[in-house]
């Protein structure tokens, strides 16, 4: 359901399938990441997503109201974070009290028609 709506608005303002694939699964994998960390004893738990789109950038802000940043993650568990931060031009993750907030931004200098 998530990734219907985020590709659907991608879709709605970007015409070039890489850059919808590259943003799509950024954020996908900021979601992820907040299912997995922010709520890892409940079976459920709030994920906010929101998209701006301008003509030179979309961005992204995920934000989960769980556990928060943790630093103590053993490095081999953090694949996400290297991942989401080469498909972002820009990539911020912050404690959001409660929770985690990640902001990611993308360029679209040659990405429209």
């Amino acid at each position: 359901m998530m990734r219907t709506a985020v590709w659907s608005f991608l879709a709605s303002h970007l015409d070039d399938r890489e850059t919808i694939d590259r943003i799509g699964l950024a954020v996908s994998e900021a979601v992820n990441n907040a299912i997995l960390h922010a709520y890892p004893d409940c079976p459920a738990g709030q994920v906010d997503i929101s998209l701006m789109y301008t003509d030179t950038e979309v961005e992204a802000v995920i934000r989960d109201y769980g556990l928060g940043v943790q630093r103590d993650v053993a490095p081999k568990h953090r694949l996400g974070i290297p991942l989401m931060a080469r498909l972002a031009s820009t990539l911020e993750i912050g404690d959001a009290a409660p929770g985690t907030v990640v902001r990611q931004r993308f360029q679209l200098a040659d990405a429209q028609s």
